[in-house]
């Protein structure tokens, strides 16, 4: 029911904001640990070293239940999203193959699609088409290119390759609504 998807998703923000601030932790703890070892005796290099290697590993796990709270996150978008048309899907095959659907797969597929901001047709034509593909060929390029898009302006600027203010207008969405245009 829609009250539980939306309990479900501020529960997965809420989640998903306190893995952030793990992570930040525990990478400031790392750059602590290495301008520590920098002028430290090759002893306490290899301490130092074991020690940010370790941290590298809990950042790692860290991130892991990010990437998995943002896929859950996804998920309930687009089934809330489902359940706004859910009039008119009951009035489709595709209600039919979504109903029975095991609850496992059924979140696993919509974690991985993007539905937001489609209209119903885009909706049911983006569902059949990755209900037909099979879920090992859901369409998640377009998603895991504009995160290396928004991973790239950052790195470039940071390298000093991009001004800030062309990194940001790369990934705006006014950007993004051009290339879908042109």
């Amino acid at each position: 029911d829609t009250r539980t998807l939306e309990l479900e998703k501020i529960r997965l923000k809420t989640r998903r904001d306190a893995t952030i601030k793990a992570i930040s932790k525990l990478e400031k703890e790392k750059s602590k640990l290495f301008n520590t070892a920098v002028g430290a005796s090759p002893l306490m290099i290899k301490v130092h070293a074991h020690e940010i290697k370790r941290l590298s590993l809990e950042v790692e796990q860290q991130y892991n239940f990010f990437m998995r709270y943002t896929k859950m996150s996804v998920a309930i978008t687009n089934l809330l999203l489902l359940k706004k048309y859910e009039k008119e899907l009951r009035q489709s095959n595709l209600w039919t193959k979504l109903v029975h659907m095991d609850s496992d797969a059924l979140i696993d597929v919509m974690g991985k699609i993007n539905l937001v901001g489609r209209n119903f047709e885009g909706i049911v034509d983006v569902v059949n088409d990755t209900l037909e593909s099979g879920m090992d060929e859901c369409r998640t390029g377009e998603e895991d290119d504009s995160v290396q898009q928004i991973v790239d302006a950052i790195t470039s600027v940071q390298k000093g390759v991009l001004p800030i203010d062309e990194a940001q207008k790369a990934i705006s969405f006014d950007k993004t609504l051009e290339d879908r245009e042109g």
